[in-house]
């Protein structure tokens, strides 16, 4: 599983979430807000 992190833009809840794959990077139509449910795009974690 790879990570990724997403902050909405609607209230502003920022988490991250486990997705296969790296081809995920930008995409919105993934994952929803685990707090409001809205649309969010998911990027990926990328180390220091």
């Amino acid at each position: 599983m790879t990570e990724y992190h997403y902050t909405c833009d609607s209230c502003a809840n920022r988490t991250r979430v486990f997705l296969h794959g790296e081809e995920h990077d930008g995409k919105s139509d993934m994952v929803v807000c685990d707090q409001c449910g809205d649309d969010v795009t998911v990027e990926l974690l990328k180390p220091d």
